[in-house]
């Protein structure tokens, strides 16, 4: 409290006039009450904590024994219990609810703290004696007496993709699959946004969601699965939005699906010959060609290095899950350090004119 009074100035104006206070302080004139209100039903309701947005919104936490306590767009719209905890917000003049729920079980839970983020969204915590308190992807499901929640924002688009994961029927390596969808909805209250939507490699996507989706409204988006190899491919569908107001958000559906075809492997990946008189040749080496595929690898070539050469029992093909064994051998031309490369060329990966290597490597020296 500081000393004040009314003045009358040279010009017959009314003024105040005050006497010494601290001017780094703000001066505050007949405070005006902005607003009061009850918050609470029939029973017994206590208000434990508060937190304010931004926007000057209250979000009010505490527990309740009414039955008919005040709710708003609730999470929980009735007391399940001997007592539950509550979380209201009122907006910046208090005269209206953005939401107000109840949140508990059969027992008695009770909210003491709450806080709020940039994003408008509420974080609780209390005491629960209830078993069947409500969790959503829990970190601890159960034995335990202290809660925490997360709760979204109200008056904010909420974006829901079903289904959550697409499986694909296997698919030979480069050819396309049925199509598959996934709905994306928007079950919030204001319009979705969708900035962008991709498919890992393997899957790709079209949709019709281009445009802001309105409450309750919803897009499409259409999948296919082009295997790029043999055997299992997964991959995720992004859909980047504004989910819960907050720019950037992302929601992901999982997606598998198996490619099918030849497959082929060479082992080991390197012969490494001992010196060898030149005009000569070494004993062979084996290398083994595997078919590890769902088709028949069908070998188009097989070559090696100018010193060297191969012999096998491949007959053109590999039989799926089988394998066949080529001899290789060094007969150096030349005297000193020798290479080349053994290459295998087939459809391996479904892909006509794949190549398998081993590295080849010898001495030649004077006969």
């Amino acid at each position: 409290m500081i000393d004040g009074r009314f003045t009358l100035d040279a010009e017959n104006h009314v003024r105040f006039a005050f006497g010494p206070y601290d001017h780094s302080l703000p001066l505050v004139i007949d405070p005006v009450l902005v607003y009061s209100t009850f918050l609470g039903g029939t029973g017994a309701d206590n208000g434990s904590a508060i937190a304010v947005d931004s926007s000057g919104s209250a979000y009010v936490a505490g527990y309740t024994y009414s039955s008919d306590f005040p709710t708003a767009n609730p999470l929980q719209a009735e007391l399940r219990g001997y007592s539950n905890a509550f979380i209201s917000k009122l907006n910046p003049a208090g005269s209206a609810l953005g939401y107000s729920t109840y949140l508990g079980g059969n027992n008695a839970d009770q909210a003491y703290a709450i806080a709020v983020d940039p994003f408008g969204y509420a974080y609780v915590t209390g005491y629960k004696q209830s078993s069947n308190f409500p969790t959503a992807n829990p970190l601890q499901p159960n034995y335990a007496t202290t809660f925490i929640a997360k709760i979204t924002p109200s008056n904010v688009p909420t974006a829901s993709l079903s289904p959550s994961s697409l499986a694909f029927a296997p698919q030979n390596v480069g050819t396309g699959s049925a199509t598959q969808t996934v709905l994306v909805t928007d079950t919030g209250s204001q319009n979705l946004s969708i900035s962008g939507i991709s498919a890992s490699v393997g899957f790709a996507e079209t949709d019709n969601c281009s445009t802001p989706l309105s409450p309750s409204g919803s897009c499409l988006i259409l999948v296919t699965f082009t295997p790029t190899v043999v055997g299992e491919q997964n991959g995720t569908l992004s859909v980047t939005d504004n989910d819960g107001g907050t720019p950037g958000s992302t929601q992901t559906v999982s997606l598998t699906g198996t490619g099918l075809g030849a497959l082929g492997s060479a082992s080991p990946n390197g012969l490494s010959f001992a010196s060898q008189a030149v005009g000569t040749t070494s004993a062979a080496q084996p290398v083994t060609l595997s078919s590890n595929g769902t088709a028949t690898l069908t070998i188009a070539s097989i070559t090696t290095g100018a010193d060297f050469s191969q012999t096998n029992n491949c007959n053109g093909s590999v039989a799926p899950n089988g394998s066949c064994t080529l001899n290789d051998s060094f007969a150096p031309t030349t005297n000193g350090a020798r290479t080349g490369t053994l290459t295998i060329t087939d459809n391996s990966n479904g892909v006509n004119g794949s190549t398998q290597t081993v590295s080849q490597t010898g001495t030649g020296s004077a006969p």
